[in-house]
């Protein structure tokens, strides 16, 4: 007889991919089942040319709309928590 016992953790990786004034971009997002926990990991421009956007400006703007449109929280309490 064979007994077989597992655990529901798990870790997952989440790419979305989107565009900020027609500038390309990847975002990846990391959630912890264990914890409970979802993080923004990192954004990837797609697009070589930003000479035509604030990228840290734009980047803050993306990471509050994603947790905003994910999480239902707001990148501020966020970084208040220290998750971001």
């Amino acid at each position: 007889m064979i007994h077989i016992e597992m655990e529901d953790n798990y870790t997952q990786t989440t790419r979305y991919y989107g565009s900020a004034n027609d500038k390309n971009f990847t975002v990846e997002c990391h959630y912890d089942s264990n914890a409970d926990h979802w993080e923004i990991r990192q954004i990837t421009w797609t697009t070589e040319d930003l000479s035509s956007i604030p990228k840290k400006k734009v980047e803050g703007k993306i990471k509050d709309f994603i947790s905003k449109w994910l999480f239902d929280k707001p990148k501020k309490e966020e970084e208040e928590n220290g998750t971001v």
